[in-house]
């Protein structure tokens, strides 16, 4: 990946917004502890004086048996997310959800990679994440692929990885549209082969002839998901669309995002019209925007505000961030923080993100620790400092995380074993420690 070669004029970082102001004013909706100290007040009010004195023992016994059961309740409960921080001056509660992506997951099973958990019990590849505490999933659905490098993710192996997530293990997930054939990035984002007619090599298939294949492709998915009740929680439209997608017709030129942004309404329209005409009343998808930009704040403000300006519509701007690539942990917290600041009402992700278990790399510099199990591990502690320190619900997954054994199931002449150093599993397939770094276990409350 290469830095964009627009240059965008410098701007005063303003910090993120006040936590109180995101969720309004209305404390007695808020405050469980005024609500109990009224109840009580009440209760007292009622009695007469010499009944008080009578029963003051009884009254403090019951009351520190309710507080007990409150906070039996608050904490016993399963996690729906890893980890929620109470920052000491703030009465908000942060949810981050522990994700992963393990599109290539199902293919490798099916070539007969042994999955094994940590201490090397065999298990299903995807019960080992549900086992860890992860809560939230990503799933990649292509157009047309080839089964070649990877890239298994058809609507019918999207469906049976979608059951097995929501069904199986009870998960939300992702979904991430792949508007090709091939991998989609800041340097890929070709016209699917399929719908380029007869002519294979041509790439340059007209807007409207594109906005009515996104529409149809878009809606068939999401109805075959919604038919088999495994529908997204999120959807992401087109994979680092950095320089658009669907190129040439949908590349942004010069910060022009029109036939971009009819893309993506056209992909909206779509899931819009699915629900709608199979009744359904789950809440509608999250949509993600995501770029390829960690660590790169001024590109991340110019993007979206060029974006919501040409009419684009997004809940969530998802970032992939690899150090790498998109400069620092630091770079990373503040561009989080000044997205957030200057799109309020938007939420930020990390929806790629990953760390080499052994080394790999010559370029040192840009790696803040070891390139070792236990610098991977240390790797994704940092990330969560990062999303604590950011303050507000957001959700971290973690990519190619089931990239082992690639010779079994990668179709192709090449391993990409640079890939496979940075999965969460090691060369026997045998889960490594960095698992669980993205899981607080002992995280005093949870969000229910």
């Amino acid at each position: 990946m290469t830095t964009p070669n627009k240059v965008f004029q410098p701007f005063e970082l303003e910090y993120e917004i006040d936590p109180e102001e995101e969720r309004g004013q209305d404390q007695e909706a808020s405050a469980p502890r005024d609500l109990r100290e009224r109840r009580r007040h009440n209760i007292l009010s009622a009695l007469t004086c010499e009944a008080v004195l009578r029963s003051w023992k009884i009254i403090l016994a019951l009351t520190v048996c309710v507080l007990l059961g409150v906070v039996d309740l608050w904490c016993g409960r399963s996690c729906r997310c890893f980890s929620v921080s109470r920052h000491e001056s703030r009465a908000l509660v942060q949810t981050i959800y522990a994700a992963f992506d393990p599109s290539e997951a199902l293919g490798a099973k099916r070539a007969g990679v042994p999955f094994k958990d940590i201490d090397g019990t065999p298990k299903d590849p995807i019960k080992i994440f549900k086992d860890h505490g992860y809560t939230y999933s990503r799933l990649r659905v292509m157009v047309g692929p080839s089964g070649s490098y990877g890239l298994f993710q058809d609507i019918e192996y999207v469906k049976e990885m979608a059951r097995d997530i929501v069904h199986e293990n009870s998960m939300k997930y992702l979904l991430d549209f792949h508007y090709s054939h091939w991998w989609a990035d800041p340097e890929n984002q070709w016209v699917p082969l399929d719908w380029r007619g007869d002519n294979e090599t041509k790439n340059d298939v007209g807007l409207d002839e594109l906005k009515e294949r996104v529409y149809n492709h878009t809606r068939a998915v999401m109805e075959e998901l919604i038919l088999q009740d495994t529908i997204p929680d999120a959807v992401q439209i087109g994979n680092e669309v950095n320089a658009g997608m669907l190129w040439e017709e949908g590349r942004i030129v010069n910060g022009n995002m029109e036939n971009f942004v009819q893309l993506t309404n056209r992909a909206i329209d779509a899931m819009e019209d699915a629900f709608s005409s199979n009744g359904v009343a789950a809440p509608f998808p999250k949509i993600v925007m995501h770029l390829a930009a960690g660590g790169w704040t001024e590109f991340t403000e110019q993007w979206l505000t060029n974006f919501t300006q040409a009419g684009g519509v997004f809940d969530i701007v998802g970032l992939s961030y690899y150090p790498q690539w998109h400069g620092s942990l630091q770079d990373l917290a503040d561009n989080m923080k000044n997205t957030k600041a200057k799109f309020p009402d938007k939420d930020v992700w990390v929806v790629e993100t990953a760390y080499y278990w052994t080394e790999t790399s010559s370029d040192l510099e840009k790696f803040p620790f070891d390139q070792s199990e236990d610098g991977q591990y240390e790797y994704l502690k940092a990330i969560v400092d990062v999303l604590v320190d950011y303050g507000h619900d957001t959700a971290v997954f973690y990519w190619g995380s089931h990239w082992t054994q690639s010779d079994r199931w990668m179709d192709s002449d090449e391993t990409w074993d640079e890939t496979a150093h940075r999965a969460l599993f090691d060369e026997n397939a045998k889960a490594l420690k960095g698992i669980d770094a993205l899981v607080r276990k002992g995280s005093p409350s949870c969000a229910l």
